[in-house]
């Protein structure tokens, strides 16, 4: 009778996220991982191939959920600023989070990636958020200005959350500028 493993891939990665807490990205050794699951190498290696795909998986997930956040949060705020320093926010907790999980031994570690796919994936992403942004100011901003205003917030905010930056609300002088009709 074949062993229940239950869904492996979730443990697989729930062990990760909390040895990359632990350890970093640079120590995070797949038998480690293995072990901890209760697997064999091999095991691990039918759900993803590499530690660059595991901590890819990690990254896309939390994504996800920031901007499921972003979309839940910024219905409750107020005013188009509100919504703005909400989203920021939400980037600065992704950024801590991801960086936290030795995002930048990953990123120096890309000798193994396809930079063309890692600049498509951002920009990508870099998207995702400029449309959050742009529905937050929508109907604020001179018209025809949305597309322009949104994806230099988003830059923006990507540029303070990773220089580590807690505050935009000097930003929020450039917010009132911007959504001035």
């Amino acid at each position: 009778m074949p062993k229940n493993l239950g869904n492996i891939k979730e443990e697989i990665i729930s062990v990760t996220r909390v040895m990359l807490e632990d350890k970093g990205y640079d120590k995070l050794n797949i038998r480690d991982v293995a072990g901890s699951c209760n697997i064999g190498i091999g095991t691990f290696y039918n759900y993803f191939k590499s530690k660059h795909e595991i901590l890819s998986e990690i990254i896309r997930s939390d994504w996800k959920e920031i901007l499921d956040d972003i979309d839940k949060g910024t219905e409750s705020q107020g005013d188009a600023t509100d919504k703005l320093l909400f989203i920021y926010s939400e980037i600065n907790k992704f950024m801590k989070k991801t960086h936290g999980s030795g995002f930048e031994e990953f990123s120096n570690d890309a000798g193994k990636f396809d930079f063309t796919m890692v600049a498509e994936m951002k920009k990508g992403l870099r998207n995702q958020l400029s449309s959050r942004v742009k529905k937050a100011i929508l109907g604020k901003t001179p018209e025809g200005k949305a597309d322009c205003y949104s994806d230099l917030i988003t830059r923006l905010f990507i540029s303070y959350a990773s220089e580590g930056s807690e505050d935009v609300r000097e930003l929020t002088v450039l917010f009132e500028l911007i959504l001035t009709k």
